[in-house]
């Protein structure tokens, strides 16, 4: 019988809302999922899908990370102005598409999304293929005050006054590949030269450096590139003083660095719907090394410390099932996926561990909101489901901004993957705990121990389970895997619970 111990007394920390995140870049099967254009048929808000907004209100979705790969061959002034008169470019997807890329979606577009669904705004810049100014004229066009600048004016002729107040700009995407093949030492020349530059524009903003494409394999990488950005501005009187204030004086502004992490399993198939027991387990496993990523990358941040408040940016993460397969990656849609119960569960899984480690972890962003790898929703036309992996947002929502609790987890191993994963959290005097039973064919009796603490005499339980772990939701039904919410009789320091196989559970109380 697996025991997990949670630790009133220990708070790790507040769970940054941020966490909680979605990945959106320049494909065009999933921007079909979010903007469907002014004038279609399809319920919308100023062309981005009705039916999407209000599913995402519903989970408080706290933030958008627009642009990867595709934005470092991205000018954002393609995606601005009247759509008619916006250029068709060459974009990144391409070579695998044969389709050029239209740029009706482009900055405005990707705020109002955000602010239609409440949530805050992260931005890519391209370093990769233009110069530092572009960058820095990109993130004054953003967020410069109303009518104070010449961007601020052409922000206003475009639709928009205010200023959109991005929260996060990060600096290029995976540069030691595909976005310039940088060592380390070209990239910390590349960051800083727009960091030094932009202290104007990035008032009251956060900065992203990004890591290394292969985090986990790369990590040698990352250390050199710390080393050669802890070297430079150390000829500036204002470098020795270590203030927050004083580091972007001298151009050292980092407010988390950036590490992609994607699971996956040895299936030749890429087809997520089809996995075996086995691969069942390769891709739990392979999820749950993004634990020890964290710890080593926050060790490593704390060494060179590159400002006083560096975290850590897990700013695209999921299941891949055609990654280790190598294809289809051209079907179409590109790089879809179908989302199971493997999908919620990896979800539910990395989002404890972030939880757990919410003292160094600012913000994760899912990959990605639709159509599109491990995603959200699936759409076809009008059409409209959400994955099981929406559900598990949905039942652990209210981690977000709530305090972390230290759980202990004396959980048995199967097949390499711990048996039970857990994460706790505190929030206006509500209790939180999260529940994940790894195994894939038997259920799993779990004692929950409260220390000082007791159960208030029943909790809420929500359950999200299916009798085959390769279930998933589709258009001929879209409810075949959903939650199912119950009260139990819950009192004392212990709760014992049996767990359904391969299922996730959420205690309120």
């Amino acid at each position: 019988m697996d025991r997990i111990h949670v630790l009133y007394p220990e708070k790790i920390g507040v769970i940054s809302k941020d966490i909680y995140g979605f990945f959106v870049e320049t494909i065009e099967s999933l921007l079909a999922g979010i903007y469907v254009g002014e004038d279609s048929d399809i319920p919308n808000i100023r062309g981005i899908r009705k039916e999407l907004i209000e599913k995402l209100r519903a989970i408080k979705a706290p933030l958008f990370r627009w642009g990867g790969c595709t934005n470092e061959v991205y000018d954002w002034r393609d995606g601005i102005g009247p759509k008619e008169k916006r250029p068709v470019t060459l974009g990144l997807a391409y070579a695998m598409t044969n389709r050029p890329q239209r740029n009706d979606f482009g900055t405005h577009e990707f705020i109002d999304l955000c602010k239609l669904s409440g949530a805050d705004s992260y931005i890519t810049l391209n370093i990769a293929s233009v110069q530092p100014m572009d960058a820095y004229r990109w993130m004054e066009y953003c967020n410069i005050p109303r009518g104070t600048t010449t961007m601020a004016l052409l922000r206003e002729e475009n639709g928009s006054p205010e200023p959109f107040n991005v929260k996060y700009f990060g600096v290029g995407n995976e540069n030691n590949e595909h976005g310039g093949l940088m060592s380390p030492e070209d990239y910390s020349a590349a960051y800083s030269r727009v960091s030094s530059v932009s202290y104007a524009a990035l008032r009251d903003t956060n900065l992203i450096a990004s890591g290394p494409t292969w985090a986990e394999a790369n990590i040698d990488w990352t250390r050199r590139f710390l080393a050669n950005y802890d070297r430079r501005g150390k000829f500036s009187p204002w470098h020795s003083q270590k203030t927050s204030y004083a580091m972007e004086w001298v151009g050292r502004k980092m407010d988390a660095f950036s590490i992609h992490h994607y699971a996956y399993d040895n299936a030749a198939n890429g087809n997520g719907a089809v996995f075996t027991e086995e691969q069942w387990y390769e891709a739990l496993a392979s999820a749950m090394k993004i634990e020890k990523m964290i710890e080593d990358y926050a060790s490593i941040v704390r060494e060179f410390q590159p400002t006083p408040t560096t975290g850590i940016s897990i700013d695209e993460w999921g299941l891949w099932t055609t990654l280790k397969g190598g294809g289809p990656w051209t079907e179409k849609p590109m790089l879809g996926q179908v989302g199971t119960m493997r999908e919620a569960m990896v979800a539910a899984m990395s989002l404890s561990v972030f939880n757990n480690h919410c003292d160094v972890v600012k913000l994760a962003c899912l990959t990605a909101l639709t159509n599109y790898l491990h995603n959200l929703f699936e759409t076809r036309g009008a059409e409209m489901f959400a994955t099981p992996t929406y559900y598990v947002f949905d039942m652990m929502k209210e981690h977000q901004n709530a305090e972390c609790l230290r759980t202990v987890c004396a959980a048995e191993t199967k097949n390499g993957v711990q048996r039970v994963y857990t994460s706790a959290s505190v929030k206006d005097g509500k209790t939180l705990i999260t529940l994940v039973n790894t195994d894939y064919s038997n259920e799993n009796e779990v004692v929950v121990e409260l220390h000082n603490a007791s159960f208030p005499g029943e909790a809420e339980l929500t359950l999200l389970a299916a009798d085959d772990p390769h279930e998933h939701n589709s258009f001929e039904n879209p409810e075949n895997v959903v939650p199912v919410k119950s009260t139990i009789k819950a009192e004392g320091g212990e709760l014992k619970i049996k767990m359904p196989k391969a299922s996730i559970m959420c205690l309120s109380f």
